[in-house]
């Protein structure tokens, strides 16, 4: 329809913008004689289907496209900002990727940047607190949390290394379970029940059909509505970065029940599961 061509023109434009821009940034660093650091992320991973790339493939630092799917715009636009920096690296550019991973609130304090609401993991977890419920399939799922300020500091660790090294995870090495993560939200007081798979599919669709705020569900949305063994997230690795960062004697921060107590404290006082 013409909606949707409008839709993917707008898109295809922004692409080219923010590519652009990255160009831009390139040129000026090799006039200048300058080293360029392109922040990325780790979801350029991004999904294999039907067995392409296999679901055991893991994404590491000297890959780039492994034939994986990458259907979300911001994400595609982080791939070929890398490419662009790449291929530059390989014309002599000095010029390093650094993909970080789910940036999370502060280790400090456990304040949030200010453009949380539009995290997709966090969004994920208003869901949760709305329906009040969460599914048993998902209890031992890995989550990272890279709290922001200590991404920061391995980002600048990792910005002083030999040109030689290109590009880097700089991701939490240390991973809780999302069991962690949803028995911390019932202690502060959040009443989640753990039920059965279908039982929470079927209240998420129930949900978002009478709930005043159906909106709060949309981030749970993808979870009932696609066969895990035709769609799945590629997993990728940090060892090389880990083991860069233990040199430059940086170490990452745990994720303990004290830093998940915090973070949903800080989010709650940002109203943000109203």
């Amino acid at each position: 329809c013409a909606a949707c061509v409008k839709h993917f023109a707008a898109d295809d434009v922004l692409e080219r913008i923010n590519v652009q821009g990255v160009e831009n940034l390139i040129d000026f660093c090799k006039n200048n004689g300058r080293r360029l650091i392109q922040i990325s992320t780790v979801s350029v991973a991004g999904e294999g289907s039907d067995g392409v790339p296999p679901m055991s493939r893991v994404f590491c630092e000297n890959d780039l496209y492994i034939g994986q799917n990458i259907t979300n715009e911001y994400i595609r636009t982080k791939f070929l900002a890398e490419r662009a920096v790449l291929e530059a690296v390989s014309e002599g550019l000095d010029g390093k990727v650094v993909r970080v991973g789910n940036l999370m609130s502060r280790n400090s304090d456990g304040e949030f940047q200010i453009n949380f609401i539009t995290n997709g993991f966090l969004r994920s977890l208003r869901g949760y607190a709305a329906v009040g419920k969460f599914p048993m399939g998902g209890m031992h799922e890995v989550a990272e949390f890279s709290p922001i300020d200590s991404t920061a500091l391995a980002v600048l660790r990792l910005a002083q290394t030999d040109r030689r090294f290109t590009v880097f995870h700089a991701c939490n090495s240390h991973h809780i379970y999302m069991a962690d993560l949803i028995y911390a939200m019932r202690s502060y007081g959040f009443r989640i029940d753990i039920v059965r798979d279908e039982d929470f599919e079927a209240a998420v669709k129930e949900f978002a059909k009478t709930g005043q705020d159906s909106d709060a569900v949309s981030g749970l949305i993808a979870y009932t509505s696609h066969n895990e063994n035709e769609i799945y997230t590629i997993d990728y690795s940090n060892r090389f970065t880990a083991q860069v960062l233990y040199r430059l004697d940086y170490k990452w921060p745990v994720t303990d029940d004290r830093y998940l107590e915090n973070a949903i404290a800080a989010l709650d006082r940002l109203t943000f599961f109203d």
